[in-house]
Formats: structure tokens, sequence, C-alpha cells
């Protein structure tokens, strides 16, 4: 893997896992490249995850913050994340600690390879309801839109930077990744899926079950078919 890579994390209300999730990084990153960063985008927060983000960058100038004053969304706050980098790869991951970073060592041998390589949850350790409604997603999304990847909102992507910046979306929710996926495959880019471990949350509150989240990530589903099947919505 070449030119180095950059880490994006965004974060929302994540007091409790966001000082050991850079610290792993930290230490991830140092193990694969002399170059690197680790972009955190606090969407918002408002129990001081920014503050203890800033306290980190002080004494680890790789780190970057970039604070939304108030909260965006997950789709705002990745494009924010991704515009910022600096390096040839960049590595995705949630601040909520349910995967280890360090299993990007599973995803780099193939990272100049592919323009996506993408991990998927090989146990998903989310509550029955969680697992549901993400088989249901999936499925609509291998129905409408051919979707390959078994696993589209796995938060755990190593992905070329020059290719995600050639791609353009416009979901605002949580359906900005699925439109992301669906437009690399449609510019033909490649993709390359390896299992890699989840764990169960341990702190802090999940918030893509939540009914408004949830809603907006189908209005945007539906204005994407329409838009990519001619309607012009």
């Amino acid at each position: 893997m070449e030119k180095g890579i950059s880490f994006v994390i965004p974060a929302y209300n994540e007091a409790d896992n966001i000082t050991g999730m850079l610290e792993s990084c930290l230490k991830t990153a140092r193990s694969l490249a002399t170059d690197f960063e680790i972009i955190v985008v606090d969407d918002g927060s408002t129990d001081g995850t920014a503050e203890m983000v800033a306290l980190i960058q002080s004494q680890h100038p790789e780190v970057v913050l970039i604070r939304h004053e108030k909260n965006m969304g997950i789709a705002q706050a990745m494009r924010d994340g991704f515009t910022a980098v600096r390096y040839g790869h960049v590595f995705y991951t949630d601040a909520d600690a349910q995967f280890d970073p360090d299993d990007i060592k599973l995803l780099v041998p193939h990272a100049d390879t592919y323009d996506f390589v993408v991990g998927y949850r090989a146990r998903r350790a989310d509550p029955a309801h969680r697992r549901f409604n993400a088989w249901l997603y999936n499925l609509c999304l291998r129905v409408f839109f051919r979707t390959i990847l078994r696993d589209v909102d796995c938060a755990f992507k190593l992905i070329k930077t020059e290719s995600l910046r050639s791609l353009d979306t416009g979901a605002n929710s949580a359906f900005y990744f699925a439109e992301l996926v669906n437009a690399a495959a449609r510019a033909g880019m490649t993709f390359h899926e390896v299992p890699v471990r989840h764990y169960p949350r341990r702190h802090g509150v999940q918030t893509g079950a939540n009914p408004r989240v949830v809603i907006k990530a189908i209005l945007d589903m539906l204005r994407h078919i329409f838009r990519t099947r001619g309607f012009g919505l």
C-alpha cells in the first residue's frame, strides 16, 4: 500500500469509546505506514467527545479534528472527512469500538488491487432487531440495485482516495454508503470483501435504528431509484 493512509472516523456522543478507539488506531496506523493521519469528524456531540479528541490531538499531531457545531448526520460527516484526507488510501471505521482497527491488516493486502476493499461482519454482534433490519435493508439493495456486497453498511472499508473522489453522491442519510457503492459499481470500479470481527457495543447508544434515521434513508433510497431510472427526482 503506497502513498500513506488516512483513517476517517465519524463520532457522535462517543466520549466513553473515543479515547480507546484512537489509541488503537494510532498503534495500528504506526505499524502500517510512515505517513498517516487519523481524522475524527465530531458530528455535534454534546458529551465532550470533541474535547477528548482535542486532548489526544495535542499529544499526537497525526490526529485531526473536524467539528460540526450541530448534528448533521452520517452522510455529511463522511463527506467532510473524505474531503479532508491527504493520503492515497482511506480507511473508514466507526468510533463505537465494535470493530478492532487492527483487522485492517486483513484488508491491506488487497488495497492496491481493488478500488474498494470492504469488510463484512463475519458474525454480527448486535441485537436481533438490528440484525433483522440489516438483513432486510441489504435484501432491498440487492433487489433494487443488484448490490453485490453482502454487508453494505459495515463500517470497515479501505478505499483508494482517487477512486473515492471521482464519485458523486446526493444522499443526506445513512443511505450514503449504499449510494456510494452503487455509484462505484456503475463506474466499473472493483470490490473485494473480507470477513472481519464484530463486537457488542459496550458504551453509548446506537442511533442507526432510530425511526428518523431509518425514514431519511428510505426516502433517499426512493429518490435514488427514481433518479437512476430516469424519473428525474
